[in-house]
């Protein structure tokens, strides 16, 4: 289900901004847990359906029938899909011993329900039926060694889960590469703090400056303000740049083998944690840009009365005798 898949995603992501934030362990892993359960079932159903489509083909005689038709139960054994289902009148006394072929590649007990159904479908010379049948006991031993020999090769998590994760090769070259941002990271909240003071201390000064001239004093701290906050969007728009393509490409350089699946999601996996971050960014350039903009419109409104007589030319009414 969709909302497997979305949770793995978002697990691994959370992992990724930890790291950034806290230098804990680097997990770059999906846990898959939930999909290696699912497959047994999905590959059984997706077999049944394709052997539901297949044709059924007449053979041409009754020994080449008993070939066709053990080759048609080979296949299945072996995890392939045949491309027809052989066909041919079985005598009543050669049932037993076309079910006993069934019975043994399937390993299904002929006294058992589902040994009944395949040996009521071979006595009505349905040999498409009793293969469907069967099709769930003849993958199930194939399907429980293949999924043994796949999670041999995952990692487990503290709690038991199956991970899909990258290979040390591909962490330990990410971590050097997230060295940088990490530190980044580190001294932004004091970074912030050092800007703001500064930021302070400017407007303080272009107010002595320019006082009493108040739009003078808009104009110049509008301006400021506003060029800050544009400056922040434009290096770390950079530098995010910069960043992703760094990462990247780590996983499909140093384990080509991986699936391209895996690979695709643990590049989205990388570029959804850096947008994550990116509030820790914009939300004081986003600050300054509405900021700078105000300071920067007011100084260019002008306001009551004075306003007025300027505009038709006349001195303050102040001014007059």
């Amino acid at each position: 289900p969709p909302e497997k898949l979305r949770q793995a995603v978002e697990d691994a992501i959370d992992r990724v901004i930890e790291f950034m934030k806290t230098g804990d362990e680097l997990v770059l892993a999906l846990d898959v847990t939930s999909f290696v359960q699912a497959i047994t079932q999905a590959v059984v159903d997706f077999t049944i359906q394709a052997v539901s489509a297949l044709p059924e083909q007449r053979s041409a005689g009754y020994e080449a029938f008993l070939g066709e038709f053990v080759a048609t139960l080979e296949t299945l054994d072996k995890g392939g899909i045949p491309l027809e289902i052989p066909s041919y009148p079985i005598p009543d006394t050669d049932v037993p011993v076309i079910a006993g072929v069934v019975f043994e590649v399937a390993r299904i007990d002929p006294e058992s329900e589902l040994g009944q159904a395949v040996y009521s479908a071979v006595q009505q010379d349905d040999v498409a039926g009793a293969i469907k049948v069967a099709t769930a006991s003849i993958l199930i031993d194939l399907i429980t060694r293949s999924v043994d020999e796949l999670v041999s090769e995952m990692d487990s998590g503290p709690d038991g889960e199956i991970l899909l994760a990258a290979p040390a090769s591909v962490v330990d070259q990410l971590k050097g590469r997230l060295a940088l941002p990490r530190t980044v990271l580190d001294i932004a909240p004091v970074g912030r703090t050092v800007a703001a003071a500064i930021a302070l201390a400017a407007l303080v000064a272009i107010g002595a400056l320019y006082a009493p001239d108040w739009r003078r004093v808009l104009r110049w701290a509008g301006a400021t303000v506003l060029a800050a906050g544009l400056a922040t969007f434009a290096f770390w728009g950079i530098g995010r740049s910069l960043l992703v393509s760094a990462i990247g490409d780590v996983v499909v350089k140093k384990a080509p083998d991986f699936p391209q699946t895996f690979s695709t999601l643990v590049d989205d996996v990388l570029r959804a944690a850096v947008s994550e971050i990116d509030p820790t960014f914009w939300l004081p350039g986003t600050v300054a840009v509405v900021a700078g903009t105000a300071l920067l419109g007011a100084s260019f409104v002008r306001w009551g009365r004075g306003a007025a007589t300027a505009r038709q030319g006349l001195p303050p009414a102040a001014s007059l005798p």
